[in-house]
């Protein structure tokens, strides 16, 4: 796991941690997975409500980032390698429970 620890602002890069502020899925944590720049979108998955099959699109304005990114995850996407959603799903509620995912 990553952590900032020099007070930057966190971008949205695949692997890192974010919480949903608006919308139907209001206090969720998902993962980053994708930017499009496009459209300005970031996909995010859950590993249960939005699995990694069907990312969620969401403004970035409606997030809260946190500064955790989930590395393993990260390397995993990058080399192009799938994702289990439930391990995912374990990875993110770990973090919520112990509160490191801020």
């Amino acid at each position: 796991m990553g952590n900032l620890g020099d007070g930057a602002i966190p971008e949205l890069v695949p692997g890192r941690v974010v919480r949903v502020r608006k919308g139907h899925d209001a206090g969720l944590w998902c993962v980053v997975v994708e930017t499009d720049p496009e459209s300005g979108r970031v996909l995010l998955v859950d590993g249960s409500l939005h699995p990694v099959d069907r990312p969620k699109r969401k403004n970035p304005k409606h997030l809260q980032v946190t500064r955790t990114v989930l590395e393993d995850v990260a390397a995993r996407l990058a080399s192009g390698k799938s994702l289990d959603n439930g391990w995912l799903a374990r990875r993110i509620a770990a973090l919520r429970d112990r509160g490191d995912a801020s």
